[in-house]
């Protein structure tokens, strides 16, 4: 695996929030006691990264990717939980469309953009992704037009249009640069009824103002995919921005692009290349019920209440949307959520999230959902299976974070989250870095299988991530620095309903599965000066955690007001926990290795004759490298210190333990 070491510290070297640098401190030591829509857009390529250019400078803005590097694509080589019940507590997603442009009243709703900066080319580049049948070339934003079957050229040179650009006309048959179509409604009914093979291709440099379009095509196959892409002009000089797209719904909402059919199956479309813009009632790209095989790559979405909504479908027999990666894009300032889904075996992988989700604390830049039907008088819900978050960058730059960036809610099995860094330039505290849970739902939750891993989480709220109903979940080499008290790790704080609350009154009869046999392993959570109390992993319920080679250190050296704890354990704790070792943490004067209401606050080694556990976790300061990264410095305590039989094969940047493992998240 890639070595990211220089990505992921060098993007946090200016981080609001840093980790604190140590001395050692010798033996153990216990501490007892408690834009308007015509200005132009200089964008270009979004940059796709082949993974040799990672960022190094340390900054975290949109300003830190290359500006204007064009790619003259064509000319070379190439490639909600559908939450319209409005439940009290429930997060609120947008409501699903499924018309061909039109609003309706299952429609969605949404500022006017800024600038576009490029994207991509601090991303490492994608690994396959399970489930996902069609081939991704590595930069979509460099692949030819193909060669096979018919290229629909379509040009419109609307107010901010390159000065050169020269329009089509839907007079014209569109099969060459020379006669291209112009409108965007003709471009979307040219590729809702072309066959399976074809392109619709935008120009570069072209301009709409577009009304929305349905783009359902039951022809296009996985093997033989449906493109609706750019092309490099025949008038340009091949510096030309990507083909910009713009759309205001007005109050009523609109949809820029619904692909999405009643009740038969689609499959096979690639979208790519394109500058969509919309306003605060508007959603751009729309998926529902049986839709397959997508690949949405290299796109700009800014200013809409909803980027990429795939939020379920009409009825269990239709299905839902399944095996579409969006990668390698920039999704900024939605208002409402960047990404919704209730999507089987999707993935959002390589692309870059900022100022999304800024209205409320129900607001997300991310959402994976599940969905419920009502079929003779019962409920039916969906699990939602193989949901994936990988090597994405979620940021607030300029904007508070209210609601935790990403969310997953519902019913779900093998979702992973993995290797995404998130910041924010302030967020209150319920802006939490990574939330899964049950989220209000009225029918029982569970997640199965879990995976938690490799993210970069500072300055998020009052919690890192918190893990709820959660059945064999795996949280390991996850960096955490809190700035706000609060829990780094939050384990089954949402504890199961009991059958009798009225939550259920619409529920399938299946309950809340409870929190149990999590494993949470090479973890490195950092509370800041700002961050007086709080504990590094809270376990608030469940049987068989599995805590180990974790280092937890808080920078303030007297205890606040509500404890610092290294763990925060419920009644029963040797019940709720079985297998604790190889942690380093290091608290202030005042505070407890370990609390319980049946226990009170204790030492480490009232803890150890306790518990009989943690024989080989110390009190010490870890000794950090330096105030960014969170890594062990020479002579750390952290070094070769984990356990040689339970450590990830790797760590947080890609680097490979050896057979003598640091404790944490990262080697040295």
């Amino acid at each position: 695996m890639r070595d990211l070491r220089g990505w992921f510290i060098g993007s946090f070297a200016t981080a609001l929030v840093a980790c604190s640098t140590g001395q050692p401190t010798g033996a153990a030591t216990d501490h007892d006691a408690a834009g308007a829509p015509d200005a132009v857009s200089n964008n270009k390529d979004l940059l796709v990264n082949d993974g040799s250019n990672p960022i190094t400078d340390g900054t975290v803005s949109p300003d830190a990717f290359p500006p204007d590097l064009t790619t003259a694509a064509g000319s070379d080589s190439s490639r909600s939980r559908d939450a319209r019940d409005g439940v009290p507590g429930a997060d609120t997603a947008p409501a699903a469309s499924r018309t061909d442009g039109a609003a309706d009243a299952r429609e969605v709703r949404r500022d006017d953009s800024a600038a576009i900066a490029d994207v991509g080319s601090a991303l490492p580049a994608p690994d396959a992704t399970p489930g996902t049948t069609i081939q991704h070339s590595q930069t979509c934003a460099s692949e030819a037009l193909r060669t096979s079957g018919t290229v629909h050229y379509v040009c419109d040179c609307q107010t901010g249009a390159s000065s050169k650009c020269v329009p089509g006309s839907d007079s014209n048959a569109g099969t060459s640069q020379a006669a291209p179509l112009q409108s965007f409604s003709k471009a979307a009914s040219t590729f809702a009824k072309m066959p399976a093979g074809d392109t619709v291709a935008l120009c570069r440099g072209g301009r709409w103002k577009a009304t929305g379009g349905g783009f359902a095509n039951t022809n296009c196959k996985k093997d033989s995919t449906c493109d609706l892409r750019d092309y490099a002009p025949s008038w340009g000089d091949g510096s030309e921005p990507l083909p910009s797209l713009w759309i205001s719904g007005g109050s009523a909402g609109s949809t820029l692009m619904t692909f999405t059919h009643v009740s038969q199956h689609q499959e096979g479309f690639r979208v790519f290349n394109l500058d969509l813009h919309g306003t605060t009632t508007d959603t751009a790209i729309f998926f529902w019920n049986e839709t397959t095989d997508v690949d949405l790559c290299n796109l700009s979405m800014d200013g809409f209440d909803v980027s990429v909504n795939m939020s379920g479908g009409d009825k269990p027999e239709f299905g839902i949307p399944s095996n579409i990666v969006l990668r390698r894009s920039r999704i900024t300032n939605n208002s409402n959520i960047g990404y919704i889904a209730v999507c089987d075996n999707c993935a959002v992988e390589d692309s870059y999230f900022d100022n999304n989700g800024v209205s409320t604390a129900t607001t997300h830049a991310v959402y994976f959902a599940s969905t419920v039907w009502t079929v003779d008088g019962k409920n039916v819900v969906h699990e939602t299976v193989g949901m994936r978050l990988s090597r994405n960058e979620f940021h607030h730059s300029t904007i508070q974070c209210k609601g935790a960036p990403v969310v997953v809610h519902g019913r779900h099995k093998d979702v992973v989250l993995e290797n995404n860094v998130m910041d924010a330039v302030s967020a209150t505290e319920g802006c939490w870095g990574l939330g899964v849970g049950c989220g209000g739902y009225p029918y029982g939750c569970w997640f199965k299988n879990a995976i938690i891993r490799g993210n970069t989480i500072k300055g998020l709220g009052n919690t890192g991530t918190e893990n709820n109903n959660c059945t064999n979940c795996v949280i390991e080499n996850n960096l955490i620095v809190l700035d706000k008290s609060g829990n780094g790790i939050s384990l089954g704080g949402e504890k199961p309903r009991d059958a009798s609350n009225a939550a259920y009154t619409r529920s399938d009869g299946q309950l809340d599965a409870p929190t149990t046999n999590a494993v949470v392993r090479n973890n490195t959570i950092q509370f800041a000066a700002t961050a007086t109390s709080g504990k590094g992993i809270s376990v608030s319920s469940g049987t068989g955690h599995a805590l180990e080679n974790n280092v937890i250190h808080f920078t303030v050296t007297k205890a606040g007001t509500s404890d610092n704890l290294c763990y925060g354990l419920p009644s029963s704790p040797t019940s709720a926990v079985t297998s604790v070792d190889y942690n380093v943490c290091e608290i202030p004067s005042g505070g407890h290795w370990a609390s319980a209401p049946d226990a009170g606050g204790l030492s480490l080694d009232a803890w150890q004759r306790l518990s009989s556990m943690d024989k080989h976790s110390r009190m010490l300061d870890p000794m950090f490298a330096d105030a960014t990264s969170c890594a062990p410095a020479t002579g750390s305590p952290l070094i070769n210190a984990g356990d040689p039989t339970d450590s990830p094969s790797v760590d947080l940047t890609g680097r490979i333990r050896d057979s003598q493992p640091d404790i944490g998240a990262l080697e040295q």
